[in-house]
């Protein structure tokens, strides 16, 4: 099968994601430094309540890209693998909704 021909999910992080955000974000820092703006050595020392903190922001959407074939895209939050993921998309703002203030701002993309 080639890499075009893959289905893949895109899952929202969810408060009980936060092991997995923080192993996939310090997998993509230490692959590709340049393509975040914290360097590795600030997120490494993050307590766990950061990554709880982060993964629960409501303001801030992350996702996570799976092979769709993959156990993980059908995984209740906190039971999702790191092995599964192909990508992780950080910074999106939350979709525009009446009566939110959420800001704008640029997603960044990161292929695993």
């Amino acid at each position: 099968m080639d890499s075009c021909d893959k289905e893949i999910t895109l899952l929202r992080i969810e408060s009980n994601d936060w092991l997995l955000l923080k192993t996939i974000r310090l997998c993509a820092l230490r692959d590709a430094p340049e393509a975040f703006g914290t360097p590795l050595a600030d997120e490494e020392t993050q307590p766990d309540d950061f990554w709880k903190s982060r993964a629960s922001n409501a303001k801030v959407a992350t996702f996570i890209a799976v092979d769709k074939a993959s156990c993980s895209a059908n995984a209740a939050a906190g039971e999702r693998l790191p092995e599964d993921c192909v990508g992780l998309i950080t910074g999106a703002p939350c979709f525009h909704r009446e009566g939110t203030d959420c800001g704008e701002g640029a997603a960044g993309l990161y292929s695993m």
